[in-house]
Order: structure tokens, then sequence, then C-alpha cells
């Protein structure tokens, strides 16, 4: 069964162990303008890694928690585990599906 990731989930372990596949979509939910290049959302994803940008700045869509979402893209983004790169399309495809870019 494909995991729905249109929505965020609930973080139950304060400590970011696993996340890929619970928190993070796997490579093959990830469509390929995130994986192989670079877009408005793994940028935005790799400014809010480095501090260039902030969680606080982000607009949601209607239906998404935003609590929820913040704290699932920390999440990820400070977590161990995968690679940067995979973070950054990760974090990037999920801001998508849960945010709205007013500068594209």
């Amino acid at each position: 069964m494909k995991t729905d990731w249109t929505k965020p989930v609930a973080i139950t372990n304060p400590f970011p162990v696993k996340v890929t596949g619970i928190h993070l979509p796997p490579k093959e939910d990830i469509p390929e303008e995130f994986l192989k290049h670079h877009n408005p959302y793994t940028a935005l994803a790799s400014k809010i890694f480095f501090g260039m940008a902030s969680v606080d700045n982000l607009v949601f869509r209607e239906g998404i928690d935003r609590k929820m979402a913040i704290q699932q893209i920390l999440y990820c983004l400070n977590s161990f585990e995968p690679k940067h790169e995979y973070k950054e399309a990760g974090v990037g495809f999920l801001l998508s599906l849960w945010t709205i870019q007013k500068d594209k």
C-alpha cells in the first residue's frame, strides 16, 4: 500500500532515528523533478536546513495542520539519515504538497 504524502504525520519519537518511508517519502514516491533538478521547493528545503529561510514564513494549504507539517519538515531535515540531497528532494516534495509558494 502506497503512503499518502498529502498530509503530515504525527511525530512520535523525539529523536529522528528512521525517517525514510515514515516521515520522508521513499525515492520511488518522489517525482523525478525533485530528485534530479533544483526547483523552488528543493531550494526552500535547503534554505530552511541552512537557516537562510524560516518555517515561520511558510503558508500552508487549506487542511494542512501547520504544527504537524513544520514538525515533520524539521524532523526530516535534522535526521542523520538519509543523505542531505535525498532529504532536500523529499522535503521539497512535501513542501510542494503542503505549502503555497508565493514567489516561484
